[in-house]
């Protein structure tokens, strides 16, 4: 005889999750939010250019299966144009869209698409990455190999 226990499923909506949210003229502000609801509030803060957490080294990494339906309103940045450059604005900056073909001879490297933006004297040193003798730069955020599409991540409309 085999006995089967059943564990109830965590009720998401009742685990509370505070947030700081920066606003694109730098002022804060605080808000507890159910964690169910945190992409929702992200998805509406984010449309005004609110922006929540640090940029992490080496940027965000995304599969780039997410690239062309990804819901940049998640991180408070807005697609855009800017002469004959690609890109997103965000945290107070343009971010230039850079694709890159795979590599399949000597070092090879995955397709991969990527928002980068040269460094500035303001950003925290371990941020920006640089080849020696070469200005730095800083990346957003990075698409490139596989993995799993994060349909919660996707814009509302491709879900």
């Amino acid at each position: 005889m085999t006995a089967t226990v059943s564990t109830p499923k965590a009720d998401l909506s009742q685990i509370p999750v505070t947030v700081t949210f920066t606003d694109p003229l730098g002022g804060t502000i605080v808000t507890t939010v159910g964690l169910q609801e945190l992409l929702q509030t992200k998805r509406l803060l984010g449309k005004r250019g609110y922006v929540c957490g640090e940029i992490p080294r080496g940027g965000i990494r995304r599969p780039l299966a997410e690239h062309d339906r990804f819901d940049w309103s998640l991180i408070g940045a807005t697609h855009a144009t800017v002469g004959d450059d690609e890109g997103l604005w965000c945290r107070g900056y343009f971010w230039k869209k850079r694709h890159l073909a795979a590599q399949t001879t000597g070092k090879k490297m995955p397709e991969l698409i990527k928002y980068s933006r040269g460094a500035s004297p303001t950003d925290p040193r371990e941020i920006v990455e640089s080849e020696e003798d070469a200005k730095g730069y800083v990346t957003l955020i990075i698409f490139r190999g596989r993995g799993p599409v994060n349909r919660a991540y996707l814009r509302p409309e491709d879900q």
